[in-house]
Order: C-alpha cells, then structure tokens, then sequence
C-alpha cells in the first residue's frame, strides 16, 4: 500500500504497526487519538498533526524496533505533529511546529540525514542548535521561530548548497553576523541558493556587513533564474507524482503576520528587524534586485537613505511605523524616482532635509508621509514650496517581472523609523488570488 488516509475522523487509538509495515503517505490528522505517536513506521510523509498526541518515543524505544532515529531521518522526509499535546525535549528526528515542545535539541544528527524540512515553529525549545545539522546535505527549510534558543548566527548553515530558507524570528539569537570569508576574501559560497530569511525579534547587534547581501547569490541573480516566473518549489513529494506535502512560511504584512502555503518563485524576503544593528545602510542592499519583502526597523541604523535603492524596481510600496526617532539624515536620493511600482511611502520623523524627489509616485503620496521631523525637508506634497503648476515626470517602465501576470498584487517596503531605535526599513506583503491561512496545517478541520 502507497498511500493511506485516515484524516478527519473521530479515532481515539492507533493499533500497534508491523514492524516492516511501509506506506508512502500515511494521513491520520484531525481525529482524537491519544497516547504516544505511533512508532515504528516506514514513510516518507507522515501526517499526525491535529489529534491529541501527548508523547514521542525515545530513540531507545526505536532503537527495539531496529530503526533508529538516524535511520528514520533518511526514510521518514516529513513528519507532521503540529497541534497535539506533545511534552518533553525533542528526539532527533523531523517534527512539525506547534506542539508546545519543551526542551534543548540533541547535538547528534549523524550522516544518514537526508532531511529537507524542519519545521519547529512555535514550541518551547531552548538551548544552541545542532551543529549535527549540517549533516542534513539536502536540507533547504529550517524554521525554528518563536521558541528560545539562546545562540550565534548559525553560519555553518551557509555552506548547505540547497539551503534556501532560514527563520530564526523571536529566539534569542545574539551577536554579529559575521560573514566567513572564502579564498581571496571572497563569500560566493554563503548561502548561495537562499531567498526567505528572517532573524527579526532577536539580539544581534553590530553593524551589517557590507557583503552580507552580495553573498546571497539568488537574491542578487535571482531575476535571471530559470524558475523566475513560476511558483516557489514548496511541495514536497512522497514519490514522484503520487502524495504531497506543502511547505508553509509566515510573511509580515504590515505588522502581523499570514501563513502562505502557495509562495512564488520570485518571493525573496530579508527581515532583520527589531535588533540592535547599528551604523549605516550597507549600499550593497541595491544590488539584490529580486527583493520583495524588506524589514530593518526597529534596530539602530544611521545615516542617509542609499541611493543604491533605486535599483530595487521590484518594490511596490512604503509604509510606516509611526514612532518619532530622528536618525534618518540627509536628503532622500533623487534615485528614488526609479521605484515606479511604489504605491505607499512614508519617511515620516526622521531628521530629513533637502526636496522631495517629484515624481508621478512621489505626487500621490499624502503630506503625512513626511511630516514629523523632517524640519528641512521641501516641496510637494508638503506645502512648503510645492509647485502644484510644475508637471510630474513620466514614470519609467517597470521590468515585467514586476507585471500583472504574476495573478498577484504585491505591498511591499516601508521605509521608516523604528521605536526607541532609529531609521528601519520594513516591506510588507499582500498578496491577492492566493490561498492565505492562519492555521499550522494547510487542511482545514471539517465542521469548524
């Protein structure tokens, strides 16, 4: 048997399995089965989520079974717990988030591990990560956000050629991101393939490496990427054209966050806020030219807005968040008036000066946008010499991956000062004809 489902019942209780039982795809989510999860079992999708689980077998336990957990990692790629009543430090194998885990995570993934998800969002988890992960050669998700690990930047990660998303949001993460150099002080090699990466709401501290952005290869080449126009590879299968398992990842839309279970290919985020980098926007940050969604505030940063981006055509709109800091300075770079597809912008309570770029863009936005500090800043739309008379220029095109064929409408980039902090760049997303949920589970239960 390939593929058996069970979902959306009323079971309470899982008889035991055979030892050598193996199914491809095995759905038992949304019931009421109770007790331990149901171990040994031979899968590569497993979906126990959404029961009343209330512990996980050790490996010891597994270990009688002749599969180990090392072993389980290699055949079990996907095993979904999310939203039972699980307790207890985590085994060394693939859980789903949610579960209320509490506990560190065992430093002893071994080289059988042919993990590509790990999805520990939302438990109690403390403590270092693994550096036994870099064994998972294969694995391109890791989302540990919302629990409270207490580590360094996990640069080890960068040298996973397929690694392609990294959420370590609301931990406790510290320190600077410090980039290791290659050959020739080179770092083509640090996180080439990734395109989402959000370490907001931790304590890193020091200033952005200036080659930071440089170093994420898709993101810098990622407009000229065969898989550009179509949809982010979020499934993954248990066989090839049989069962799947989608892949979910929490974008900020303003300030809340939506689960997205359907992400584009051309979905590129960096989120650094709510940290305490300090100094200057690296000018670098003009040179990812696929990013979308944006986010450094709340940390901070000084200095002037670099005219570099300007580069970033894709960015649709400006918002802010409306907390006075006064560490924007200088004038806002007439490079700006490349941004074509911005729809809302908001440079309000900084310490701007100089004239408002005009533009067919800049004209719509209102004057509260930069009102509040700002004391030297001019021209419309605030009514300090605006010249209503003066005709805007024409916009300039915008490159047709940022078209309407992408059957969806982006917001993206705030440009705006953090609380307590100084100058923050947020982006945020909307995204319409796509399936948004809030859930943990791209299934919803039946009769809720």
């Amino acid at each position: 048997m390939d593929n058996l489902s069970l979902s959306h019942n009323k079971f309470t209780t899982v008889g035991q399995i055979p030892e050598n039982t193996t199914i491809n795809f095995l759905d038992i989510s949304f019931n009421k089965i109770r007790g331990a999860v149901p171990f040994p079992f031979v899968g590569s999708t497993l979906d126990y989520s959404n029961n009343k689980f209330s512990s996980i077998p050790p490996s010891s336990f597994l270990r009688q079974f002749k599969i180990t957990y090392s072993i389980n990692l290699a055949i079990c790629g996907i095993l979904d717990l999310s939203n039972n009543n699980l307790s207890g430090s985590i085994p060394p194998y693939l859980l789903k988030g949610c579960n209320d885990l509490k506990g560190t995570w065992p430093d002893d993934i071994d080289m059988s591990c042919y993990l590509k998800l790990v999805d520990l969002h939302g438990n109690q988890l403390e403590g270092p990560l693994p550096r036994s992960l870099v064994n998972c050669k294969e694995l391109q998700d890791l989302d540990v956000g919302r629990n409270s690990f207490v580590d360094s930047f996990p640069t080890w990660l960068g040298n996973l050629s397929d690694f392609r998303l990294l959420v370590l949001r609301s931990n406790k993460f510290y320190g600077p991101l410090s980039i290791p150099l290659g050959k020739n002080h080179s770092t083509t090699s640090y996180f080439p393939s990734i395109q989402i990466i959000d370490l907001s709401a931790n304590n890193f501290t020091g200033v952005i490496p200036s080659d930071l952005f440089d170093s994420f290869k898709f993101m810098v080449q990622g407009s000229n990427h065969t898989a550009w126009d179509g949809w982010y590879d979020n499934t993954l299968y248990a066989e090839a054209g049989r069962s799947s398992y989608q892949v979910a990842v929490e974008v900020a839309v303003k300030q809340q966050y939506i689960k997205m279970l359907e992400i584009f290919s051309n979905l590129v985020v960096i989120d650094l806020s709510n940290n305490g980098f300090s100094g200057p926007i690296p000018k670098t940050i003009g040179n990812v030219t696929a990013l979308l969604v944006l986010n450094m505030s709340h940390n901070a940063l000084t200095g002037g807005i670099p005219a570099e981006l300007g580069r970033l055509a894709r960015v649709r709109v400006a918002g802010p968040l409306m907390e006075p800091s006064q560490y924007l300075t200088g004038e806002i770079p007439p490079e700006l008036v490349a941004l074509t597809a911005l729809d809302w912008l908001n440079l309000s309570y900084n310490d701007l000066s100089g004239s408002i770029p005009s533009s067919t863009q800049f004209s719509t936005f209102p004057s509260s946008s930069f009102q509040g500090g700002n004391h030297g800043l001019y021209g419309c739309p605030l009514p300090v010499r605006c010249n209503l008379t003066q005709p805007a220029p024409a916009p300039l095109q915008v490159p047709d991956e940022a078209s309407a064929s992408h059957r969806f409408e982006l917001i993206v980039v705030w440009l705006l000062v953090g609380s307590g902090y100084g100058l923050g760049f947020a982006f945020a997303v909307v995204l319409h004809d796509m399936h948004v949920v809030c859930t943990g589970r791209q299934t919803q239960e039946k009769g809720t």
